[in-house]
């Protein structure tokens, strides 16, 4: 598959704005560090890109398609219907959610992250030169273009043939000491949920380690060897931290009609963040940037593209003859039903036979938020405080 995911996609407009000006100086890393000049959607397409590579190069991806194409099993009570021929069973099922909340949704988010963070990084990284605390003729690159190559742990390392290594530091600036070595004189952990100073400097200091065993930058491969990390003048290596905000969305809603007379749900306009991204020193040689987007909005557009990335694996299953999708609508359209179809009775049948709770809350949750959004469908409790599908009425007040 290739990238279908645009910028417009981004289900808020004023993020997705944000998103296209952290871009527009992203641009200048890329012709400072190849020489040319990309647009703004082929940066952002090369970065949804990595994310779907990494999705389907994951095992589990092949549980996602069967699940849209055949579904789980049906709910022992359920007479009438016949399981397709290769439905999920129990185990599977629950796999497949786990990789979808836990992976997908993940991916998406830290990937938004990233692109947010590219604008303070840079413009961080270029006050260091200016203060003589970088070198001059470093080049700041970011995730996908950054392999570490040996030394880390086995759970990162990629099931992509195409990157092979293992997941390297979200941003660092190097430069090259003849043709064989490299000097890194900064390394960016780029968080897009809150974690304490502790951990982030924990995962700052495990990529120091990983990046001194080996990296690939930009497809060059350098051994451990021939790795030096250091700042401008043998100075101690730059740390960059780099979180999401607290603030959290509007619950608030209203039920409109459309012109058909077709009820939905309207959203309060959300309040925009009051403060803009914020860079302080926290450190000897330690900055901390805090972004003006918070972990809950970005939550929130990563389901929203998990959601249209479903799309995408419709439109593959319609065009291979060996897989089953509902044909009276348009692939993409009959993606992102058969999912929401399938996950309604999987919740069924996780009720019927599921003794461990978690798996069904975790199914019930991603069905809400993909039908009604993060903030209203994250969490969401019925009347008796029990983990509950969430259908329209149950958004209407009783008279």
């Amino acid at each position: 598959m290739g990238c279908p995911i645009a910028l417009d996609d981004i289900c808020c407009e004023e993020l997705a704005r944000d998103v296209r000006a952290a871009l527009e100086r992203t641009r200048e890393c890329h012709a400072r560090t190849t020489g040319s000049i990309p647009s703004v959607e082929a940066i952002f397409d090369e970065a949804m890109t990595d994310v779907i590579r990494g999705i389907e190069a994951r095992r589990r991806f092949q549980l996602l398609k069967r699940f849209i194409a055949h579904g789980s099993l049906l709910p022992s009570w359920d007479t009438k219907s016949v399981n397709s021929r290769d439905p999920l069973d129990d185990e599977e099922l629950a796999a497949c959610i786990d990789f979808i909340c836990g992976h997908m949704v993940i991916k998406f988010q830290g990937k938004l992250a990233e692109l947010l963070a590219a604008e303070p990084v840079s413009d961080l990284v270029e006050a260091l030169k200016g203060a003589g605390r970088l070198p001059l003729e470093g080049k700041l690159v970011f995730g996908g273009a950054i392999r570490c190559v040996a030394g880390a742990d086995s759970s990162l390392r990629s099931r992509d043939p195409d990157r092979p290594g293992i997941e390297g530091p979200d941003a660092l600036v190097f430069r090259q000491c003849g043709e064989d070595c490299v000097e890194v004189s900064l390394l960016a952990e780029i968080k897009s949920t809150y974690v304490s100073p502790k951990v982030l400097r924990k995962q700052w200091d495990h990529h120091v380690t990983s990046v001194s065993a080996g990296v690939r930058i930009q497809g060059s491969c350098f051994p451990a060897n021939r790795i030096r990390l250091s700042g401008a003048s043998g100075a101690q290596i730059a740390r960059v931290l780099v979180r999401p905000a607290s603030w959290e969305l509007t619950r608030q809603f209203e039920i409109e009609s459309d012109e058909h007379g077709a009820r939905q749900v309207v959203m309060e306009d959300q309040a925009l963040p009051a403060d803009v991204t914020q860079t302080v020193p926290t450190g000897d040689n330690e900055w901390s940037i805090c972004l003006a987007w918070s972990h809950d909005a970005l939550r929130a557009a990563a389901f929203c593209l998990t959601h249209r990335y479903m799309a995408e694996v419709g439109i593959a299953l319609a065009m291979d003859p060996q897989e089953c999708i509902r044909k009276d609508m348009e692939p993409a359209e009959a993606g992102q039903n058969d999912f929401m179809a399938q996950l309604h009775v999987a919740v069924a049948r996780q009720g019927d036979v599921e003794q461990k709770p978690a798996r069904r809350e975790k199914t019930i949750e991603l069905y809400n938020v993909l039908g009604f959004g993060w903030a209203l469908g994250h969490r969401f409790r019925d009347p008796k405080g029990r983990p509950a599908m969430l259908f329209l009425d149950d958004l209407i007040p009783s008279s």
